[in-house]
């Protein structure tokens, strides 16, 4: 479960594993618990700042989470991958939502044939 916390991490920051968490926690003077998911991520991979804590909150967290040192404190992969794909079916009905409504702002506009050449 650590390996995954760490990978996890790197898809997120889009960092190297090397002591990623250990530069996070010196350039915002912070314990990383304490650091914000969309103060770690990765701009241009735009993610959500709720998906983005909630992984960070997945792979780190004071409390139960995949990069507990302690063995018992570890998440199970089982409840990674549920948490994970739940992550991914909320953002996807989101986005189809807010696609709809958009959908349903477009003014109508009648199709209008250009004028034979």
């Amino acid at each position: 479960g650590y390996a995954v916390g760490i990978t996890l991490l790197v898809c997120l920051t889009s960092r190297s594993p090397l002591r990623l968490i250990d530069a996070y926690e010196q350039e915002h003077s912070n314990d990383f618990c304490k650091i914000a998911g969309d103060a770690i991520s990765e701009p241009a991979a735009a993610w959500p700042a709720c998906v983005a804590q909630q992984v960070k909150e997945l792979a780190v967290s004071r409390d139960v989470c995949l990069c507990s040192m302690s063995k018992r404190n570890r998440l199970s992969l089982a409840k990674v991958i549920e948490t994970l794909r739940q992550l991914l079916q909320n953002h996807l009905a989101q986005a189809e939502r807010l696609t709809m409504e958009q959908v349903e702002h477009v003014p109508a506009t009648p199709y209008v044939p250009s004028a034979p050449s």
